[in-house]
């Protein structure tokens, strides 16, 4: 049996590694499952497959569990095979890892769920390939004209955030108020300096290593430099009262080199604000534990990420830094109860088990 995958594509998809990622993850699963898988992006033309997986923009996740629950409903006689959110269930836990999903994914798929209405707008289905060669793309899009096929409800999926879209609302409470003057790193489309603006009266510079999605940026900002922050040659006369990196520090493979640029950039009395994830979560030790290390789209092990880091790593980075002080800030999650059963003879940090983030405050 043969599928063919029909991927909406934007701009910046083919400019993010990351979305890229994700597709490529969504198509190996696929291949699991069939026993010929071909792609088409944004325009479909006739072929001989049997199935057809059609996805929006969205940048989504869907394993061979759900995959062959929407085949087999094609199979038993359904026209198109649509899958739910996976939000739409309730979950004992929080989802950080791919193992995470697939294990919710499985108890899911083991049980009987309440049918849930028609979504207004599709993301992700499954077709018979004459069906699918009835219908329009805006057809799809907005869900015109399913009535009057057989729709069965089956599998799940996961839809991934606006990867370029986050507000960092969360790092609000470090930023001075008397602040002038903030440069942030990795600015993506500005929407994290746009809802800062709206609090501070300041200006804001932004830096963005992608140029599409620097155009969205320079919308929301005072000013957009694209580029790599390490190899641009930013001006030091040009100080700021604030830095902030979320979310990036991760993604560098030199660190120590970008703790020296930011130190050259900031004022005396300045600081900077970064945000990292704890490699030391819970659950990416119970995934090595079970023998896994799974790379994701976005996340606690993001396809981009190149360094890892627990406290103790970022204490070691922040004194060998230039600065003169800093400040480690946990974010916490829940902890679940059955690591609280762990061999007594075990060396266990459980704060770190239970940290999911930090936050970094460096001051010069």
């Amino acid at each position: 049996m043969s599928l063919l995958i029909v991927k909406e594509h934007s701009p910046e998809d083919r400019s993010s590694p990351e979305i890229q990622f994700a597709f490529r993850l969504v198509s190996h699963f696929a291949r699991r499952v069939f026993d010929k898988v071909t792609i088409q992006y944004n325009r479909y033309a006739s072929t001989n497959d049997d199935y057809v997986l059609w996805i929006s923009t969205k940048t989504v996740l869907i394993t061979e569990g759900s995959l062959q629950v929407m085949k087999t409903a094609l199979d038993k006689g359904a026209d198109v095979a649509i899958p739910a959110n996976i939000t739409q269930y309730p979950l004992d836990e929080e989802l950080h890892t791919l193992n995470d999903y697939q294990r919710a994914e499985a108890e899911i798929l083991s049980k009987r769920h309440r049918k849930w209405t028609l979504p207004n707008t599709l993301t992700i289905a499954m077709f018979k390939l004459e069906i699918f060669e009835q219908l329009t793309q805006i057809q799809l899009t907005q869900l015109q004209d399913l009535e009057r096929y057989h729709v069965e409800q089956s599998g799940i999926y996961y839809g991934f955030i606006d990867y370029y879209g986050v507000i960092h609302e969360d790092i609000l409470q470090f930023i001075p108020q008397d602040v002038s003057h903030i440069l942030e790193i990795g600015c993506a489309r500005g929407a994290t300096g746009k809802h800062i603006k709206e609090q501070y009266t300041c200006h804001i510079t932004g830096v963005e290593l992608n140029p599409i999605i620097a155009k969205d940026a320079e919308q929301n900002l005072d000013e957009v430099i694209v580029g790599d922050v390490i190899a641009l040659q930013l001006e030091p006369q040009e100080k700021y009262d604030v830095i902030i990196a979320t979310e990036l520090f991760e993604h560098l493979p030199y660190p120590d080199a970008f703790l020296v640029k930011l130190s050259q950039l900031i004022k005396p009395n300045g600081l900077v604000i970064l945000s990292t994830p704890n490699v030391g979560h819970y659950s990416v030790v119970e995934d090595l534990i079970a023998g896994r290390w799974d790379y994701i789209p976005m996340g606690l092990l993001c396809y981009t990420h190149v360094r890892f880091f627990t406290r103790h790593t970022l204490e070691m980075w922040c004194e060998m830094s230039p600065f003169r002080t800093y400040e480690i800030i946990p974010k916490k999650t829940d902890l679940p109860k059955r690591f609280r059963r762990l061999h007594k003879n075990m060396t266990t940090d459980y704060e770190s088990l239970s940290t999911s983030g930090f936050y970094v405050i460096l001051r010069p």
